[in-house]
């Protein structure tokens, strides 16, 4: 029975593995703004027959571009600031293995003001879908040349004992000769806490004895 069962989850597994696509069989589309991307905020809906799904947004403080991978076929794109009413439309035909790239211009028409504070600002907004390429290779640190690789070795077998320890190491001798509990370095979980403890211990604390 036991035997049975476990051919049997073994089997559903399999087949939920051979149902769901593989990063090789899916393509990746990347939005990307240019213009006065640092004012604009955009959202990016994705339509379909089931209703409009929010894919992500791009703009303003935030990231400035979004790649996602999605199956292979016709994809039809909103791109749209505050509203959808003036949204613009972006059909992406998705190959598998492809990267196909949508620039949005965001261009700064005119801007409103309706109050003190309250600054309503117009755009201009362009969208252009670019022809599908072939997605770079993902750069390894083993693949990096040595010119790279030293330094970061360096910076992470010298560098972060340096910030990380040695404020740790110095605050406990300058609480031992203060006469204050070494506790205090505790704050040295993290580096910014370990200097400030131990910078207060040794220059802002009196010898206790």
């Amino acid at each position: 029975m036991f035997l049975e069962a476990s051919l049997a989850f073994l089997s559903l597994a399999g087949a939920t593995m051979a149902q769901s696509p593989s990063p090789a069989s899916q393509g990746m589309v990347e939005f990307y703004l240019t213009g006065d991307e640092y004012s604009g905020v955009v959202s990016i809906d994705e339509q379909s027959t089931a209703g409009d799904s929010r894919v992500g947004v791009i703009g303003g403080m935030s990231w400035h571009s979004l790649r996602i991978s999605t199956t292979p076929g016709p994809h039809r794109y909103l791109i749209s600031i505050f509203d959808k009413n003036n949204a613009r439309e972006a059909t992406v035909v998705v190959q598998a293995g492809m990267l196909h790239r949508v620039r949005v211009d965001l261009h700064a028409v005119r801007s409103e003001s309706s109050g003190v504070r309250t600054i309503t600002t117009y755009y201009d907004v362009t969208v252009n879908v670019e022809q599908p390429i072939t997605p770079p290779p993902e750069a390894k640190f083993e693949d990096l040349p040595n010119s790279v690789k030293i330094p970061v070795m360096l910076l992470a077998g010298v560098g972060l004992p340096i910030i990380w320890i040695l404020p740790i190491v110095l605050g406990v001798r300058s609480a031992r000769t203060k006469g204050v509990s070494p506790h205090w370095m505790w704050f040295g979980v993290h580096p910014m806490g370990g200097w400030n403890a131990f910078l207060i211990i040794r220059f802002g604390v009196k010898r206790r004895w």
